[in-house]
């Protein structure tokens, strides 16, 4: 579990908190996850065993002292409770001191690396920042732009000094553009990564009240984001004006790209279906025909930008056009699939509320004999959570599948009740076991379906 939490002591306290102010038994934690055995578990699980033998050793040496039966049984029974304390208070003392070595030292040291590299670095550097979205952005910007130049970006979801410091191991020095995907876990963290990368261009892709257990507020969130203005020229700031929160904290002057069009080209034509979204981009007498594998209205936005960006750095308008075909839906990001004659879209690693709004909004545009919708809910949610979950619930409402599968947890009532208020008159249905039911689904679909599944809890919470 220390694993799920990123080893974080507070993240830590916080899953057993849960668990005892709820009376949930240990053995209502799903066991989804497996321990994946990097260095760091590695080296927690042998402190385990080594904390274990020293108990063992200095337990012998207490019983052989010697003493009344007593003295034997309280001595006993006191080291069986020693045992498991002791484990618990090494692992917090350890993990919190690795925690605070590795921030003010490790992560720093690596990002000075990036720092020092990118002093002679002749190319330009895009950082993507957002609370959603980044990943897809800088995938689609590396397409649009290799079509016609040396590019490099990190790879996947990479978002952290470790991944950069790598990525810049990796390159061969004649780039001509270097694009990162900048992480947001704690404060100050895009701040820290644009002093680092000293970016010639970057996109804030959205905002979403994402990582409140460790920002105060979605305005602290913002403030970080929002950053970036102090790192890179106004007309190289680009804004997702798409994202209702991120649209409160724009300017009219800044620049924004969104459903209707980027950087002067225009979106006209829009037809959305399982197999892709297609449009035409405009500009004056100047005209591209988009065919993209992405699913969804919400992906119109960051195509239609890539594009646009891509003909602004001088990469041949066919050229462009015909990179986006070459990007396909990302593994459990609106994946498509089949099932028993179902069509499955696989959203379960969206973790934020434009997204899971999105996916809805997809699901009302798709046509089926019968939509099926499953979701836990959203975590990480802070003093928004109600609200979110609220939202979420009158945008299934407004959506009105045939079906809703609620994974039971904290969120559940929720939804459930801002369903009932709402009138909604579909079948909801509720699971204990999300495992159990993803890998019998096959069992609850039937030809002519849609199942539109999104989100996923880790096992650190309820």
């Amino acid at each position: 579990m220390l694993q799920q939490v990123e080893y974080r002591v507070a993240g830590f306290q916080k899953w057993v908190d849960v668990l005892t102010n709820t009376n949930h038994p240990l053995t209502s934690v799903m066991k989804r996850q497996k321990l994946v055995p990097t260095t760091k578990a590695k080296l927690l699980v042998g402190l385990g065993y080594g904390v274990i033998t020293l108990w063992v050793l200095l337990f012998t040496v207490w019983l052989l002292a010697g003493g009344t039966p007593m003295i034997l049984f309280v001595r006993v029974a006191l080291g069986l409770l020693a045992l498991p304390v002791s484990l618990i208070l090494t692992y917090f003392l350890v993990v919190g001191l690795a925690g605070l070595v590795y921030t003010n030292t490790v992560e720093r040291k690596r990002l000075e690396y990036c720092r020092e590299y990118l002093q002679t670095y002749s190319g330009k550097v895009i950082v993507v920042a957002g609370s959603y979205g980044k990943t897809s952005m800088k995938e689609l910007l590396l397409a649009t732009l290799s079509a016609h130049c040396n590019v490099a970006a990190t790879s996947g979801n990479g978002n952290t000094p470790s991944a950069h410091a790598a990525f810049i191991r990796s390159l061969e020095g004649n780039e001509d553009y270097l694009i990162f995907e900048l992480g947001e876990g704690k404060p100050g963290d895009v701040r820290r990564f644009a002093e680092a990368l000293r970016p010639d261009y970057a996109v804030v892709t959205g905002l979403a009240p994402n990582h409140l257990d460790q920002y105060d507020s979605i305005d602290a969130l913002a403030q970080d984001m929002l950053s970036l203005r102090q790192y890179v020229p106004a007309n190289a700031l680009f804004f997702a004006g798409d994202s209702t929160i991120l649209r409160a904290y724009v300017a009219s002057s800044d620049s924004c790209y969104d459903e209707q069009g980027a950087l002067s080209w225009q979106v006209q034509q829009v037809a959305v279906s399982t197999e892709g979204t297609h449009f035409r981009l405009v500009k004056g007498r100047e005209k591209l025909d988009m065919k993209s594998h992405l699913l969804g209205r919400h992906q119109i936005a960051p195509i239609a930008f890539a594009v646009a960006f891509a003909l602004y750095c001088g990469v041949p308008h066919q050229k462009a056009a015909r990179a986006i075909e070459t990007v396909f839906p990302y593994a459990h990001r609106m994946q498509p699939s089949t099932l028993s004659g179902a069509i499955l879209i696989d959203d379960t690693y969206n973790g934020n509320l434009e997204g899971m709004l999105a996916g809805l909004r997809l699901l009302q545009d798709l046509k089926a004999e019968r939509k099926i919708y499953i979701t836990p809910g959203l975590v990480d949610q802070g003093a928004e959570t109600q609200r979110v979950h609220r939202q979420i619930a009158e945008q299934i409402a407004a959506t009105r599948p045939d079906w809703v599968v609620l994974m039971q947890n904290s969120a559940t009532d929720i939804i459930t009740s801002e369903l009932q208020a709402l009138g909604y008159g579909g079948k909801v249905t509720y699971q204990s076991d999300a495992l159990r039911f993803y890998q019998n689904l096959s069992q609850f679909v039937r030809a002519g379906d849609i199942v539109m599944m999104q989100n996923d809890w880790t096992d650190n919470y309820h």
